[in-house]
């Protein structure tokens, strides 16, 4: 009977640890399912984080496209302007010029030749704006008619 002493002892033995195993396998599903859950909470506060990072993202894209598009609009109209002041400049130096070999008084048609242009490429809008930027800067200053006398066109004052 000893050998089923021994059995039975062995039996025991493995019975305890079998009980010992199954408490470790009980901790660790108990430490599994926290860490799932842990898990998901992660992954849905980084679903939220990543949705408002888009979201300013977004926002700031659109931000810096507004913002390109005004500077745009601003670089055209100093490129313009100062197309005009160039071409001033040069109609004063050309009408000094000119008032200097003659004494009659400068030719006031060039009001009305502006003024039938001014609906074409003379205007502010942004197409034709940008039109007229670029024809500029491929044309030579010198073969475009500059802008009449601003003077002409003021009012006096009252």
């Amino acid at each position: 009977d000893d050998c089923g002493k021994e059995l039975e002892e062995r039996c025991k033995n493995i019975e305890a640890k079998i009980s010992e195993k199954e408490c470790e396998n009980t901790e660790l599903r108990k430490e599994l399912k926290h860490k799932e859950s842990l898990v998901a909470a992660l992954r849905a506060s980084l679903r939220e984080k990543e949705r408002k990072f888009l979201e300013e993202l977004k926002r700031r894209s659109h931000r810096v496209t507004i913002l390109n598009t005004e500077l745009q609009k601003q670089t055209e109209s100093a490129a313009y302007l100062s197309f005009q002041l160039h071409a001033v400049k040069q109609k004063l130096v050309g009408s000094r010029q000119t008032s200097r070999s003659s004494d009659r008084p400068p030719d006031r048609s060039l009001p009305m030749q502006f003024a039938r242009k001014s609906g074409t490429e003379h205007t502010l809008d942004k197409g034709s704006l940008k039109d007229s930027v670029h024809t500029r800067r491929q044309s030579n200053i010198e073969e475009l008619e500059p802008m009449p006398d601003p003077a002409l066109f003021l009012q006096p004052r009252r």
